[in-house]
C-alpha cells in the first residue's frame, strides 16, 4: 500500500484534498458526493505585469553600510539597510478557479463503500461510492502529453445520473457557452501585497496596468445522456457515463516577453489543443498519461516492511503512526508521495515548483507562494538527482537562466558588481533585487550562488560534458564573477562579504540589541568557497583557458575559514555573537555538511564534530518544528552517518503534520501579522525523499557509500534505481540491518570506489572478482557489478 493514498470520506478542506498536476496545470480533488469541487491552478498565472523597474543604489550608500558594519554598529547597519537599500515585495501565485459539480438525486451523506484514492503509480485519482442501488465512480488525471485535465464519471445500476458543472474564480472573470464548450475568461490582479503585509488595498486591478489574462474551457468528450450548455454551465441528464477535458491558456509568454491580452487569441490556442484531444478521447489520453508518468515514477522502487496498519486508510494509518505504531512502509509511502508531487509540479516547459508546488487556492497565499532562494526552492530539487528525475530539473535550470539575465542588472545597479546575483525571493517576473521588509531576510545576494550548486551537482551525476559546457559553466561563471567583485578586504586581510546576513537569523550586539547585518556569515563563505572550487574543477574537466580562474585561485585561500565557538559548536558568524534564537529553524551554517561537501571527516574531522554539536544544540532548543527544517535534519544526520537521528526526524516530519493529505506543515512564525496561521509548504514533502535516499546511498568525494545511515526501524528492505555521482545506478537489498546484495550499474565508465562498514567482494558482469584498484581507475560503460559482504 505504499503506492496509494486513500480515504473513506470526502475532503472537507484544502489540506484534506488530493493534488494532481502535469507539471504546469493541475489542482486539488475533493471527492464530494452530492456536491463536489476541483480547484485549478496554472503555474504561470501570477499577479503583476512584469513592468517594475530595478531600483538603483548608489555606491556611496553601499559604502556607508559597510562602514557601519566594520566598526561594529550592526543595529545601525540593519536600520540603514532597511531604510535605504531594500526594494518591493514579489508578486503572488494566483488560483485559477474551481470546477463545481452538482448532482441530482444523490444524498449528500452518501458514503456507503466510499473510496477516495490517489494512485501514485499511475497518477490517477478515483472516487467511488454506492448510492441507492447505483455504483458511481469518477476518475481524474492531468496529462503532460496533452496538457489537459481529464475527468470521467460512470454510473452502474438502476437509473442514470444528472448533474451540472460550471466554473467559478476568485479572480475577475465571466463565463459563457458557445454550443461546443463552456468557457471562463478572466484577469489576474496587477498587484497583490503579501499576506503578511497589512494594507487596505492588498489586491489591485489598476487601470492601464493589465494583469495576466486567462481562458479556461470545459469540453464534453462523450456522454450517453442529454446535454445542454449555457452560461450556467454544462447540464447532463440521465447519463450512465460522461467524459470531459479541461484546457487552459493565459497571456504569459515567457520571461521578458509582452503579455497577450486578446481573449480571442487565447481561445484559439485552447481550441487548437482541444482538436487533438477530441481525436484521441478519454481512454487513449489516459493510456498516454500513464505511460508518460510511469516512465519517471518507476525509475526508483523502495520496499520496506509493512506494519499492522499498512492496509488501513491513510488518515487512520497516519493516526496510528503518530501513536507510535510500527509501520516502516509508511516511510516508503511518504517517499513515493514526494516523488509524485515533484513530477506533478515540475516538468519541461513549465515553471519550477514554488513554495506550494503547483497548488494554491488563496488570493494572498502564504509568503506569496513564491520562490524563496535561501533554502526552499533548492530543497525542492535535492531529490531530483538521486531519484533520476532529471527531466524535472529543466524548469529549475530555466529559472536560473532567466535570473542570470535580470540578475546582471541587479548586480550592477544594486551591488556595483559584474556577473549576476539574485537575492532571497523571486517570482514569475524573475525579481532578483532585495524585497522590502527587514535586512535579516531581504538583504542576501547569495541566492544565485546557491542555485548554481544544483547545476554543478547535475553534472557530477550525469557526467554530461555538453551540458556542463553549454549550460552550467556560463551560469556558474557569472555567479563567480559577482562573488569576486562583491568580496572586500577586511582588517585581517581576508576577503569578506559585507553586508552579510545568515538567512532569517539574528544575534545580539554588545548592547544586547537584536541585529542581523554583519560580515561573512558561514553560509556566504561556504557558498563562495564551494563555487570557486567547482570552477577550478570545471577548468580541468573542460580544459579551459579563462582569466577568471587566476582571480579565483588567488581569492580562494584568502576566504575566511570556518570557526568554532566557545561552546564547541560551529559558528554562524565571524564573531561568536550571542544568538537570539538557539533553536532557529535554518541550518544555514551547516550548508557545507549538506547539501554541500565542505564539512567531511576527510577534510576536517574537528569541523564534523563542531557541526554535530551545533545540531545537538539547535534540536535540543526546539529546532526542526517546520516541515522543511525537519526534512533538512534528515539529510544532515544521514551525512553524519547517524541513521537513528535521521529516522527520528523523518518520523517527526510525518507526525507533526496536521494535514490528512500528508502535505508538509509550516507552523506560525510568530511574526505578529493578522491572520497568521499554520500553512502548507511543499519543501518538506520534496526534501524528505532526498534525506531518505541519503540514508541508503551517498556519493560524495568520489566514494559511493552503501547503507551509510540505515536505521534500526528499517530492518529489511530493498531499493532499486538510485543514482550516484559518476552516472551510476544502484539496487540495494538488506536483511536484518545488514547488506545482502548491491548491484551497481555504470552508465558512463566513471571510476568506482565503494565503501561499506564491512568488507565486501565485487563481481563483474561475468561473475569474476573485480579488483577494487582497477575499478577506481575506471569502469566499463554499460557494465554491472555485484557487491556482497564477505
Amino acid at each position: 500500500m505504499e503506492n496509494k493514498l486513500w480515504y473513506e470520506r470526502p475532503a472537507a478542506v484544502f489540506t484534506d484534498a488530493l493534488p494532481f498536476g502535469n507539471g504546469s496545470f493541475g489542482g486539488m480533488a475533493y471527492g464530494g458526493t452530492a456536491e463536489d469541487k476541483i480547484t485549478l491552478n496554472q503555474d504561470t498565472l501570477w499577479s503583476g505585469t512584469g513592468t517594475r523597474q530595478e531600483r538603483q543604489i548608489q555606491k556611496e550608500t553601499l559604502q556607508r553600510a559597510r562602514e557601519l558594519i566594520f566598526r561594529g554598529d550592526y543595529r545601525e547597519a540593519d536600520d540603514f539597510i532597511r531604510d535605504h537599500m531594500l526594494g518591493f515585495y514579489n508578486e503572488s501565485y494566483m488560483p485559477l478557479g474551481t470546477l463545481l459539480l452538482e448532482y441530482e438525486g444523490i444524498d449528500n451523506t452518501s458514503t456507503e463503500s466510499y473510496r477516495r484514492i490517489l494512485d501514485l503509480e499511475q497518477a490517477v485519482i478515483t472516487t467511488s461510492f454506492a448510492d441507492r442501488g447505483r455504483r458511481i465512480e469518477r476518475q481524474l488525471f492531468a496529462s503532460f502529453p496533452q496538457n489537459a485535465v481529464f475527468w470521467k464519471i460512470t454510473c452502474k445500476g438502476q437509473g442514470g445520473i444528472s448533474l451540472r458543472m460550471y466554473l467559478d474564480s476568485k479572480l475577475r472573470h465571466k463565463c459563457m457557452a458557445d454550443g461546443e464548450a463552456y468557457w471562463m475568461e478572466g484577469e489576474a490582479p496587477s498587484h497583490v501585497e503579501p499576506n503578511y503585509v497589512e494594507c487596505p488595498d492588498a489586491v489591485l486591478y489598476e487601470e492601464g496596468k493589465k494583469g495576466i489574462h486567462f481562458v479556461c474551457s470545459v469540453r464534453l468528450l462523450h456522454t450517453d445522456g442529454r446535454v445542454r450548455l449555457d452560461s450556467g454551465g454544462i447540464h447532463i441528464r440521465d447519463a450512465s457515463e460522461a467524459e470531459i477535458c479541461i484546457v487552459c491558456e493565459n497571456g504569459y509568454q515567457g520571461y521578458g516577453k509582452e503579455l497577450e491580452s486578446d481573449f480571442s487569441i487565447l481561445r484559439g490556442r485552447v481550441q487548437k489543443r482541444e482538436k487533438s484531444i477530441l481525436e484521441s478521447g478519454f481512454e487513449k489520453a489516459k493510456r498516454l498519461h500513464i505511460q508518460d508518468y510511469s516512465r519517471l515514477y518507476k525509475r526508483v522502487v523502495l520496499d520496506l516492511e509493512e506494519g499492522a496498519f499498512s492496509g488501513c486508510p491513510t488518515d487512520v494509518r497516519l493516526a496510528k503512526f503518530r501513536e507510535g505504531e510500527k509501520d516502516p512502509a509508511f516511510s516508503a509511502l511518504y517517499f513515493n508521495y514526494g516523488r509524485y508531487l515533484l513530477i506533478s509540479s515540475s516538468r519541461k516547459g513549465g515553471q519550477p515548483a514554488n513554495l506550494q508546488g503547483l497548488w494554491n487556492e488563496e488570493l494572498r497565499p502564504a509568503w506569496s507562494s513564491n520562490y524563496t532562494l535561501n533554502i526552499n526552492t533548492q530543497m525542492n530539487y535535492w531529490m531530483a538527482e538521486e531519484s533520476g528525475l532529471w527531466e524535472c530539473l529543466e524548469p529549475y535550470m530555466d529559472l536560473v537562466r532567466d535570473l542570470s539575465v535580470q540578475g546582471t542588472i541587479t548586480a550592477r545597479e544594486q551591488f556595483h558588481c559584474r556577473g549576476w546575483a539574485a537575492c532571497h525571493n523571486t517570482d514569475l517576473w524573475r525579481q532578483t533585487s532585495p524585497v522590502a521588509g527587514e535586512a535579516k531576510f531581504a538583504y542576501w545576494p547569495m541566492g544565485g550562488v546557491w542555485l548554481c550548486a544544483q547545476l554543478y551537482t547535475h553534472f557530477m551525476y550525469s557526467r554530461d560534458l555538453e551540458y556542463l559546457r553549454e549550460c552550467a559553466y556560463p551560469l556558474l561563471r557569472g555567479a563567480a564573477l559577482f562573488c569576486l567583485d562583491w568580496l572586500v578586504e577586511g582588517k585581517d586581510k581576508k576577503l569578506h562579504t559585507c553586508p552579510s546576513t545568515s538567512p532569517e537569523n539574528a544575534f545580539r550586539d554588545k548592547k544586547g540589541r537584536v541585529c542581523s547585518a554583519t560580515y561573512s556569515s558561514a553560509l556566504d563563505i561556504s557558498l563562495i568557497r564551494e563555487l570557486f572550487e567547482h570552477m577550478l574543477y570545471i577548468r580541468e574537466v573542460l580544459c579551459l583557458e579563462d582569466e577568471i580562474m587566476e582571480r579565483i585561485e588567488k581569492a580562494l585561500p584568502r576566504l575566511p575559514e570556518y570557526k568554532t565557538g566557545a561552546d564547541g559548536c560551529l559558528q554562524e558568524w565571524q564573531e561568536d555573537y550571542e544568538e537570539t534564537e538557539k533553536g532557529h529553524r535554518h541550518f544555514s551554517l551547516l550548508y557545507g555538511l549538506y547539501p554541500g561537501e565542505l564539512i567531511t571527516d576527510s577534510r576536517n574531522s574537528e569541523l564534523t564534530e563542531a557541526a554535530e554539536k551545533l545540531l545537538e544544540k539547535r534540536t535540543s532548543n526546539g529546532s526542526g518544528q517546520t516541515g522543511w527544517s525537519c526534512a533538512w535534519l534528515i539529510s544532515l544526520y544521514a551525512r553524519l552517518g547517524d541513521g537513528q537521528n535521521a529516522y527520528r526526524y523523518l518520523e517527526r516530519l510525518i507526525r507533526i503534520s496536521p494535514y490528512l493529505n500528508l502535505f508538509a506543515y509550516h507552523p506560525p512564525l510568530g511574526a505578529g501579522f493578522e491572520g497568521e496561521s499554520d500553512v502548507f509548504q511543499i519543501d518538506g514533502n520534496l526534501g524528505a525523499p532526498a534525506g531518505i535516499m541519503e540514508m541508503l546511498l551517498q556519493s560524495q568525494g568520489g566514494v559511493i557509500r552503501l547503507l551509510p545511515a540505515l536505521p534500526d526501524e528499517w530492518e529489511s528492505g530493498r531499493v532499486s534505481g538510485l543514482c550516484a555521482q559518476g552516472n551510476f545506478r544502484a539496487d540495494i537489498t538488506w536483511e536484518k540491518g545488514r547488506l545482502k546484495e548491491a548491484v551497481i550499474c555504470s552508465e558512463a565508465g566513471s571510476p568506482l570506489k565503494l565503501k561499506y562498514r564491512e568488507h565486501v567482494m565485487i563481481l563483474d558482469d561475468a561473475g569474476r572478482p573485480a579488483d577494487p584498484c582497477v575499478l577506481e581507475k575506471g569502469t566499463v560503460p554499460g557494465s554491472s557489478y555485484k557487491v556482497f559482504v564477505v
